[in-house]
């Protein structure tokens, strides 16, 4: 009987190794695919955009910022975290309002307006900014961020996030 099973080539430890290769192999080819799916995925996913709402046109004085905090949730599967955003709404001659960020393109501290110099100051080293966000002053690399704004009908400012 022995002298058989080596004529076809396949013993009981061959086909113990053949199976436990096998079985191998499957768990290793799951494990790469899952590993390959939680590393992939997340730059399939499209960021997401929110029309946030922000306060209405009437209640701006023109060419004077106002500082609004917007809540922004974050989704992550079941789970929402929560973050505020400062923005500063400034509305123009012409009632068109634009968005700026006041966190500080230096190291991203929080900047305020400062009505008599006319001026975004950064409290941290002094970065100066106009009333576009442009820099002026100090050491910030960039302007302050802007946001892409709408206003509905009933004068609802949205402020894109």
């Amino acid at each position: 009987m022995s002298e058989q099973n080596q004529d076809n080539g396949i013993d009981r430890r061959g086909l113990f190794r053949w199976v436990i290769n096998g079985v191998t192999g499957a768990i290793g080819a799951v494990v790469a695919v899952v590993a390959g799916v939680a590393i992939a995925a997340p730059s399939f996913k499209k960021d997401s955009t929110q029309w946030l709402p922000a306060g209405r046109v009437l209640g701006l004085q023109p060419q004077n910022p106002k500082p609004v905090t917007l809540r922004v949730v974050h989704k992550q599967g079941y789970y929402e975290a929560v973050d505020h955003e400062v923005v500063f709404l400034v509305r123009g001659t012409d009632n068109e309002v634009r968005a700026i960020s006041s966190v500080c393109t230096h190291l991203g501290c929080h900047v305020h307006w400062d009505p008599e110099a006319r001026l975004f100051q950064c409290p941290c080293h002094g970065g100066q900014y106009d009333i576009t966000g442009k820099v002026i002053g100090g050491p910030p690399p960039r302007p302050l961020a802007t946001y892409a704004t709408r206003t509905d009908s009933s004068n609802q400012i949205f402020i894109e996030l």
